[in-house]
């Protein structure tokens, strides 16, 4: 969100009562240096908001959701090359969360996928010929439970389905 913060525009900015960003926000209240004000932690909060969703393991319908509350919250993303880059996760009390996110350059010879691992760790730079390979790359690392009752992660990209 740092990165992409002035590249993202959020109409309608809603506080997140769920636990789901409670690492984050430590996290962020923990920083040595102040990221950003508290609008922009409403900000944060309604990009990264939990969103409810149904019990099927239909990435068709959970990626809808997700459509939905970006229309619904008027987030809107500047088209110029830059993309965020979101993994989804679906859990077992009907929630949709971004497990995973990280910000995707295009660049003359592929892409450049800009991600951090955890807070305290640095940023990294991948580089990739194609979204495919950055595909797979993510679902390689996320896509690990087998038999699960929920949907698989699956990647959004400035609000939609990354096909």
């Amino acid at each position: 969100f740092y990165i992409m913060q002035d590249l993202i525009t959020i109409g309608d900015a809603q506080p997140d009562e769920s636990d789901f960003l409670l690492f984050d926000e430590q996290s962020i209240a923990k920083s040595p240096m102040v990221l950003f004000d508290e609008a922009r932690l409403n900000d944060f909060r309604t990009l990264y908001y939990a969103i409810p969703t149904e019990n099927t393991k239909e990435e068709g319908i959970h990626a809808q959701k997700v459509a939905k509350h970006f229309e619904e919250r008027g987030i809107a993303f500047h088209e110029n090359g830059i993309s965020l880059v979101e993994v989804y996760f679906h859990d077992e009390e009907g929630y949709l969360f971004v497990g995973h996110v990280g910000v995707l350059m295009a660049t003359d010879s592929g892409y450049i996928f800009i991600e951090k691992i955890a807070f305290q760790e640095p940023y990294q730079a991948v580089q990739f010929e194609g979204r495919a390979q950055l595909r797979d790359y993510l679902m390689t690392k996320y896509d690990v439970a087998w038999g699960q009752e929920t949907a698989r992660p699956f990647i959004v990209e400035n609000g939609r389905l990354m096909q």
